[in-house]
């Protein structure tokens, strides 16, 4: 699907990230060029959010939960959600897989 994307700041910031999602739809965001093929470009890597649920406490900072989400991916960074403990359950870490 082509887009076109008037304000060269928003489209800049659209394919900085390359990965999007629309509801439960994923999308990869890359320039278009006049010799693009309609084959889909090579996704290596792709970050997402891991919900990691029943980790303790004491270990809901960046430190702690990397070794229990490297289990799923590289750790990339933890959202303010679980760095401020609003759920006793759940925590989020953005992840490389």
């Amino acid at each position: 699907m082509l887009v076109r994307i008037p304000s060269d700041y928003l489209r800049e910031k659209i394919l900085e990230k390359r990965v999007w999602y629309v509801g439960d739809s994923m999308f990869q965001a890359i320039q278009w060029t006049s010799s693009a093929s309609s084959s889909s470009p090579p996704l290596d890597s792709i970050q997402i959010w891991a919900h990691l649920n029943g980790v303790p406490l004491d270990l809901r900072h960046q430190e702690g939960l990397s070794p229990v989400a490297g289990l799923v991916g590289d750790p990339k960074e933890t959202d303010d959600f679980t760095l401020n403990l609003v759920s006793l359950t759940l925590s989020h870490v953005k992840v490389e897989v």
